[in-house]
């Protein structure tokens, strides 16, 4: 009967040091899951941070560059880049031929410069 006993106890033993094992597994997951936590709250507070920061600093810079204001000249040279833009475009979409665009051109050019009334024609 000894055996039997000592079977008992021997498989008592082992169940006891795998329960201790697994308490020993638990505890060390239990602080790692804390840690990673813990890193998290760091990762989460600094990303935080740094994008109200980056928030922040946008927000200035475009209140700055609102305020700003353009000079005259620059406006005029703004004004003027987009006509050459505007004609430029016109030209190349235009469904006529380049003769006859340059006619046209010149036609109510000295029109304009002799501020003679423009004659409606169909084109």
């Amino acid at each position: 009967m000894s055996t039997r006993t000592e079977k008992w106890m021997r498989g008592i033993n082992t169940c006891a040091e795998t329960l201790a094992l697994a308490n020993q597994l638990l505890n060390t997951a239990r602080q790692r899951a804390k840690s990673v936590s813990r890193e998290a709250e760091r990762f989460a507070h600094d990303f935080r941070n740094d994008a109200a920061s980056r928030a922040e600093s946008l927000g200035k810079t475009a209140a700055k560059h609102l305020r700003t204001k353009t000079s005259p000249s620059t406006r005029a040279i703004q004004f003027f880049a987009g006509v050459g833009v505007g004609l430029a475009a016109g030209v190349i979409f235009a469904p006529s031929t380049g003769k006859e665009i340059r006619e046209r051109i010149r036609t109510k050019a000295t029109r304009l410069a002799n501020k003679e009334p423009e004659v409606s024609s169909s084109y």
